[in-house]
C-alpha cells in the first residue's frame, strides 16, 4: 500500500510516510490521526479524568509562551493557527488564554482571542467585556439584551453608543425612552 513507519534513533523521530494513519486506542484508524477514548465523565473541567485528551506542553517557565496547532498550506507557509498562551506558570496563579490566528497575503492576525478571565476578543488581544468587538459589527438577527435590570444608570441592561445612531427601519420600545443631557 506504499505505508511506511521509519523510527530514527538519530533524532529519536517516529516517521509514518505513504498512506500510513496512526491509531491510538483504535486498531482501525480511519484518518491520519485518530484518538479513541472511553470516558464517561461529562465534565472536561471538574470531572477529574486528566488522560481524556491531547496534552500540548511548553516546559519552558517564559510568561507569555505558547503551544499551538498549526496549518500549513501546500508551500510549507503558515495560514492558520491555534495557540495556547501560557500567561502566568506560578501556582495557583497558572492562567491560560487562546489566541486564533489567520493569515491575509502576508500578514498574520490575531483574529480571535478567548483571554484567562473568559472574556472573547475579535479583532482584540484584551478583550474588556464578556464580548468585545473591535470594529465593525453586522447582526443579522435579532440582538437580544437579557438583563432585567433597571437601566436607567446606564450601567445593565443599556446599549451604549460613543457616535451618533442611525435607525433604518422601525424601532420598538416596550418601555420608557429616557435622554439625558451630555
Amino acid at each position: 500500500s506504499g505505508s511506511y513507519m521509519l523510527w530514527d534513533e538519530s533524532t529519536d523521530d517516529l516517521i509514518l510516510g505513504g498512506a500510513a494513519k496512526l491509531g491510538i486506542g483504535t486498531t482501525a484508524p480511519g484518518d491520519r490521526l485518530e484518538l479513541n477514548i472511553s470516558s464517561t465523565s461529562t465534565d472536561p473541567v471538574f470531572g477529574g479524568t486528566p488522560d481524556q485528551g491531547i496534552r500540548l506542553k511548553n516546559t519552558s517557565a517564559t510568561a507569555g509562551n505558547f503551544t499551538s496547532i498549526l496549518n500549513l498550506n501546500s508551500a510549507g507557509t503558515l495560514s492558520s493557527m491555534i495557540a495556547f498562551r501560557n500567561v502566568d506558570h506560578s501556582t495557583p496563579n497558572t492562567a491560560g488564554a487562546i489566541d486564533f490566528v489567520t493569515r491575509n497575503g502576508g500578514n498574520l492576525y490575531r483574529a480571535m482571542t478567548i483571554a484567562e478571565t473568559g472574556n472573547v476578543g475579535i479583532g482584540t488581544t484584551a478583550p474588556a467585556t464578556a464580548l468585545h468587538v473591535a470594529g465593525a459589527l453586522t447582526a443579522g438577527g435579532i440582538l437580544s439584551i437579557d438583563d432585567t435590570t433597571d437601566s436607567t444608570s446606564g450601567t445593565s441592561g443599556s446599549i451604549h453608543t460613543d457616535g451618533g445612531v442611525g435607525i433604518a427601519k422601525d424601532l420598538f420600545v416596550g418601555g420608557d425612552i429616557i435622554v439625558a443631557a451630555g
